[in-house]
């Protein structure tokens, strides 16, 4: 039923945010990406400009397609994902994660990760 969903949703929310919040945030350089790695990231994030935000998997797909676009190896590319937008190197799905954090919390992140590149 929704109300039991919703209620596991939650609980894994807490689980990842104590997890999250007891685990030692990476910091990247972005001046160290290759090319491919920025042009991905640029492609993200004019896509979520019109990416729909209640569909997490297509959210999740949309991240996929840019990683794939530049020919990344997608475990890395989801990688760094991870890190610019949690500090952790890994998390829930892309695709629910940033359905969480909302569209502009997302574009903040990745446009001020990118912001020494400009």
């Amino acid at each position: 039923d929704d109300e039991a969903f919703t209620r596991e949703l939650v609980e894994f929310a807490l689980i990842y945010h104590r997890e999250v919040m007891n685990a030692k945030s990476i910091v990247l350089d972005p001046t160290t990406l290759e090319s491919g790695e920025v042009a991905a990231l640029r492609t993200l994030l004019d896509t979520l400009n019109e990416a729909p935000f209640e569909d997490a998997q297509e959210l999740q797909s949309t991240t996929y397609r840019a990683g794939k676009g530049e020919e990344l190896n997608l475990r890395a590319w989801f990688g760094l994902l991870y890190t610019i937008l949690t500090g952790n190197s890994a998390g829930p799905r892309l695709g629910t994660l940033l359905q969480m954090i909302g569209r502009e919390t997302a574009q903040e992140k990745i446009r001020t990760f990118l912001a020494p590149l400009s």
